[in-house]
């Protein structure tokens, strides 16, 4: 195979991006190209020669790394996380959307107290007192680092947990103050 020759890593992790249709390595997944330089380097050469080429690619051409864009990759990764079917993120992802009304990507306590009546299936006119919406926020971002906002994987893990089903306020209470 030395006469058709071999690809270093920097090489190799052109063609990966070329395979997963993205213009640079960070696109790729955080450790893609470094898993994907141990599994195809059969001979453990530090390099890949056609044979192992192209046994990589007929084995990753079809994995999610390659042929799900980005953005899905996050979704189905956020839904793994939290036990839900990857189907229902488009829910979560529609309410995270639609209450983010200044687009930054982050849910903040304003946008939070406005989807409280609409998590807890309150009747129409109903209202929370603002110290029961701030403990809500205060739970909902427990293990939120970035206690400005709430992110769309805080945001899943909180509503799948707690307003998932019929009776999101008793759920809240179960899982607030266990029996």
């Amino acid at each position: 195979m030395g006469d058709i020759g071999y690809m270093h890593t920097e090489k190799f992790g052109q063609a990966c991006c070329a395979i997963a249709g993205v213009s640079n390595l960070k696109e790729l997944p955080d450790g893609f190209l470094e898993s994907a330089m141990l599994s195809a380097d059969k001979d453990l050469s530090g390099r890949i020669d056609l044979c192992e080429f192209m046994h990589f690619y007929f084995k990753f051409s079809f994995s999610e790394e390659v042929t799900i864009s980005p953005e899905n990759r996050m979704l189905r990764k956020i839904a793994r996380k939290h036990g839900i079917q990857y189907t229902d993120m488009d829910k979560y992802l529609k309410a995270f959307t639609k209450v983010d009304e200044d687009g930054s990507g982050l849910i903040e306590l304003d946008e939070f107290a406005k989807l409280i009546p609409t998590l807890l299936k309150l009747p129409a006119g109903q209202i929370l007192p603002e110290s029961r919406v701030k403990k809500l926020w205060v739970d909902a971002n427990r293990d939120n680092s970035n206690a400005a906002g709430m992110n769309l994987d805080i945001f899943t893990g909180y509503c799948s947990r707690f307003f998932a089903d019929d009776n999101p306020l008793e759920t809240f209470y179960k899982n607030v103050r266990p029996v």
